[in-house]
């Protein structure tokens, strides 16, 4: 019987710490689950006992996902469709249809999916046995820290950063050991600074203009956790002058570049190693604009320190951004890159954009990004050679807008999907190709978070063969008119995520927008491109 299979996690029914919790449904209480329990078995049992190898029941756990996912006017049976789902995936090892069920209960009811997240996939850990398994799970480990500390999680990740490492030297890759080991020390630090501003969190929920509270919680949200745009606000309204003084410079419009870098670069070596080498990254950051308008020894001295930060392995650029070094190399087979931070939930007009090379003719269709589950969107490459942007309506179908000739071979192309709410199209170096498509009823949105180099529908597909060098999203329909397709991506105000690609080393993809939505690198290869 299901009910005697599922592996029915405690915190299956805690609440959520998410702030529209109110907005969520409360989870069903143990009689209404019963008795949908009851009518599964009754419906799916001949189901369930034909599937007799792990494929067999993964593909049913998939449908009853799939079936949780289209129930809209049965609360409960939407739950339990989507629980049972997450526990035969427990049980067979598949963090990936795991993680999917929680994020779609999560959709709906008030639960804590981080917590039901950290306590599935150490139970999968504990289980899992090929290789190959505990690659995958170190790689999602590492993925769930990030989503953790970017939601302030500390203590329910302290446990996860050694069964990482643990699963990383299981698989034998060196990359995921090192990327799990570095969490670590990471977490330590966080969680030891965040425990020393509990207080004031506390003081300025009930009266936001404490001045030392603003201080201790901007130089934590700015120096530690490297959230500058969380934390800039705060340094502003705290007690201390110097501090003031540079992020109200820094929040002014337009911002003095060469001032902010000098100012953020002096007062770094006030403080400890720790936050120096932080605020020392900021100064770069700052440094690197101010760049087009330095020369002679100011701008080598400059150039000098941005080395001196270890900014991305990079050197400063006339233009002032850095120079790529790296790309990510997808094999077309097995690799991808997860982003389970971020989902495109279709209320805001997107552009999805990527610098991407294909080196020879693709024998399949390659996604480079999607959210595709017979809904979302997606960035592709068909198998004839030609680049396409789908996106799902709620009236019926894919619209498919593509191009009018085929890529380029062996050359970097600079391809974009635009959605303004009442249409689709894709550009391709600068221009918007002819098939522009209308999304009627708007946009069947995707509960699957955005991923790289892949199909992540029912079974994963369409795996891309090729180079990506850098991929961005943004939350408006950014390109109306012809352009001049940039070498490089840059980050604004309305800026998602941005993924430089250009670390060379390890198994995260850093998103450098500052909303924390980093990648998480399977099976890929970084590549020096001079």
């Amino acid at each position: 019987m299901l009910l005697q299979l599922a592996v029915i996690l405690v915190l299956s029914t805690s609440l959520g710490a998410a702030d529209d919790v109110e907005m969520k449904a409360e989870v069903p209480n143990e009689n209404a689950q019963a008795e949908k329990v009851a009518l599964i078995n009754e419906i799916y049992q001949h189901d369930y006992e034909s599937a007799q190898t792990r494929e067999q029941k993964l593909r049913f756990a998939r449908k009853l996902y799939h079936v949780g996912l289209e129930t809209k006017n049965d609360p409960t049976g939407r739950f339990v469709l989507l629980r049972i789902a997450r526990d035969i995936a427990i049980e067979q090892r598949d963090p990936i249809t795991t993680i999917r069920a929680i994020d779609a209960m999560d959709e709906t009811f008030q639960i804590d999916a981080l917590q039901m997240k950290v306590a599935s996939l150490t139970s999968i850990a504990s289980s899992a046995r090929m290789r190959s398994e505990q690659k995958e799970i170190a790689a999602e480990l590492i993925s769930l820290i990030d989503q953790c500390v970017k939601s302030d999680r500390y203590s329910i990740s302290e446990p996860l950063p050694a069964i990482a490492i643990s699963a990383a030297l299981k698989a034998r890759d060196t990359s995921l050991r090192i990327a799990a080991i570095a969490r670590e020390d990471e977490l330590v630090r966080l969680t030891r600074d965040y425990s020393r501003i509990v207080n004031s969190l506390e003081t300025l929920a009930v009266a936001s203009d404490a001045p030392e509270a603003n201080l201790a919680v901007g130089r934590f949200y700015c120096f530690s956790k490297q959230d500058w745009t969380r934390g800039l606000p705060l340094l502003a309204a705290g007690t201390d002058q110097v501090l003031k003084s540079l992020s109200l410079q820094e929040m002014a419009q337009p911002a003095d570049a060469m001032a902010i870098g000098e100012g953020w670069w002096e007062f770094a070596e006030t403080t400890s190693e720790w936050e120096k080498k932080h605020i020392r990254k900021h100064a770069a950051m700052w440094y690197s604009k101010a760049i087009p308008d330095l020369s002679g020894l100011n701008k080598a001295r400059v150039e000098r320190r941005i080395q001196e930060a270890g900014v991305q392995r990079s050197d400063a650029t006339s233009n002032g951004h850095f120079a790529v070094r790296f790309a990510l190399a997808l094999d077309g087979k097995t690799s991808f890159v997860s982003m389970n931070t971020y989902r495109y939930d279709g209320r805001y007009p997107i552009t999805v954009e990527a610098i991407v090379k294909v080196d020879e003719p693709p024998k399949t269709t390659g996604v480079i990004c999607g959210t595709y589950d017979d809904a979302g969107l997606g960035l592709a490459i068909l198998k004839n050679g030609f680049w396409e942007f789908a996106v799902r309506s709620r009236s019926g179908g894919y619209r498919l807008s593509q191009s009018s000739n085929p890529a380029a071979l062996g050359r970097w192309t600079h391809v974009a999907g635009v959605y303004d709410m009442g249409q689709c199209y894709l550009c391709v170096d600068g221009k918007i190709q002819p098939s522009v498509q209308p999304v009627p009823g708007g946009h069947k949105a995707s509960k699957i978070p955005m991923k790289l180099g892949i199909n992540p529908g029912r079974v994963p597909v369409d795996f891309f063969l090729g180079q990506i060098r850098e991929f961005k999203i943004s939350k408006v329909a950014r390109y109306t008119a012809p352009f001049r397709a940039a070498e490089e991506l840059d980050v604004d105000d309305d800026t998602i995520l941005l993924l430089k690609l250009n670390e060379g080393s390890g198994v995260v993809a850093k998103d450098s927008s500052g909303n924390q939505h980093h990648g998480a690198i399977v099976n890929g290869t970084w590549i020096p491109l001079n």
